[in-house]
C-alpha cells in the first residue's frame, strides 16, 4: 500500500480495473432486473462496476427492446393519419421518440435524437447526457423542431433501456 506523504500512513489503492466479461454479464443482470441497483437491500456498486456501468451499451436485453420496438411500430401505423392538435397527433409524437430512442441506442442510427450528435452506438453515459436535453424538450424549456411528446418519448425510452427505471415506455 502507498504510503501518505502528508500523515504518514498507508492508503488504500482503489481497485479500477476493467470487469471480466463474466463480471459485466452479472452486472447486467443485476441492472436489468426489476428496481437493479436502487434495490435497497443490495449493496452499492463499486467503483469497477459504476465505471464499466457508464461504459456499457443498452442494460436492457436485447429481446425485451426488439418487443417494445415492434409495440411501437404497431401504433405508428394505426396511427399514420393523425392530425396536429389532436391526442392521435400527440401519441404518434410520444411513440416516434421511443423509436428514435431505441434506433439510436442499438446503433441503428448514428445521430442522437434530441442533439442530432453524431454518436453511433451510444454507451450508458452518452444515453443519460441525452435525456437532459429530451427532458428539456418535453418540458418546452428547449425546442428543437419536434413536439413535446416526442421528447418525452425519447427520455422515457432511454432511462428504461439504461434500467434507471423500471417503468417501459409503452
Amino acid at each position: 500500500m502507498p504510503v501518505d506523504p502528508q500523515h504518514g500512513h498507508t492508503t488504500p489503492m482503489l481497485d479500477d480495473s476493467p470487469l471480466t466479461p463474466a463480471e459485466l454479464s452479472a452486472l447486467r443482470r443485476r441492472l436489468a432486473a426489476p428496481q437493479g441497483r436502487r434495490t435497497p437491500l443490495s449493496s452499492p456498486l463499486t467503483l469497477r462496476e459504476q465505471t464499466a456501468r457508464l461504459r456499457m451499451g443498452p442494460i436492457r436485453y436485447p429481446e425485451e427492446i426488439a418487443r417494445l420496438e415492434q409495440e411501437v411500430r404497431g401504433h405508428l401505423a394505426t396511427s399514420a393519419e393523425a392530425s396536429p392538435g389532436t391526442d392521435e397527433w400527440d401519441n404518434r409524437q410520444y411513440y416516434e421518440g421511443i423509436l428514435s430512442a431505441v434506433l439510436w441506442a442499438t446503433g441503428r442510427s448514428e445521430e442522437a435524437p434530441i442533439t442530432g450528435r453524431p454518436l453511433p452506438r451510444p454507451n450508458v453515459n452518452q444515453m443519460l447526457s441525452e435525456t437532459v436535453d429530451a427532458r428539456a424538450v418535453g418540458e418546452r424549456r428547449q425546442k428543437i423542431g419536434r413536439w413535446p411528446e416526442y421528447g418525452i418519448g425519447v427520455e422515457t425510452t432511454l432511462l428504461w433501456i439504461c434500467a434507471e427505471g423500471d417503468d417501459r415506455p409503452c
